[in-house]
């Protein structure tokens, strides 16, 4: 989210900061009708800032970061939420499922190109530098206490799992969220509710 942040000003995009907590005062949720006016869209927390920005409103990320804890969490898991989330923002924000992974994710990419040209292969050395330094204002900057500099090491392996998410995510009109199955429609209107497969219904 910090370097979501960051790029917004330079994209002209909102900044897409809400999420596991947000803080907003009555008056502005009372101006955009409360949350009852967000219920129609999957990713209420996207249409929150879109309609806070719509009124002239602004949005800033919180000095500290918030901590989530998820004892059960997986690799599998983690791609999976990282899946959803870029379909969720992107039927909000089109351009952010590709733009998003490559501009944070290139990474891999330019490791994959350097074999086949020396500038190729120069740019992903100054690009591996580039992403090194960035982890670690991140670390020592917002998530300071919340990572480690050792998080560093696995940069490459976190940048492949985002890509990766980025292409499960391509063409589904669909979000499996808990134990239902969302059907979107454009600008993440949820057009249809249903169990998942397997669930049996409470009585």
């Amino acid at each position: 989210f910090a370097a979501i942040d960051a790029l917004a000003p330079m994209t002209g995009g909102a900044p897409a900061l809400a999420g596991k907590l947000v803080a907003i005062p009555e008056r502005e949720l009372e101006s955009i009708g409360g949350y009852e006016s967000l219920v129609s869209s999957i990713g209420d927390d996207v249409a929150l800032v879109d309609a806070i920005r719509a009124r002239g409103g602004k949005v800033r990320m919180a000095s500290v970061a918030a901590v989530t804890v998820d004892d059960g969490r997986t690799l599998a898991s983690l791609g999976a939420q990282l899946a959803r989330w870029l379909r969720v923002a992107s039927l909000h924000r089109p351009g952010l499922l590709w733009t998003y992974p490559t501009l944070v994710a290139s990474l891999p990419i330019a490791l994959l190109l350097a074999p086949f040209d020396p500038i190729a292969a120069l740019g992903a050395g100054a690009l591996y530098v580039a992403r090194l330094a960035l982890g670690a204002v991140l670390i020592l900057g917002p998530y300071r206490g919340r990572s480690s500099l050792l998080a560093l090491l696995v940069l490459p392996l976190a940048d492949v799992l985002l890509l990766r998410a980025a292409w499960a995510a391509a063409g589904r009109r669909h979000v499996t969220w808990g134990a239902r199955v969302y059907h979107l429609g454009p600008g993440g209107s949820i057009e249809d509710v249903e169990l998942a497969p397997g669930i049996t219904p409470r009585a």
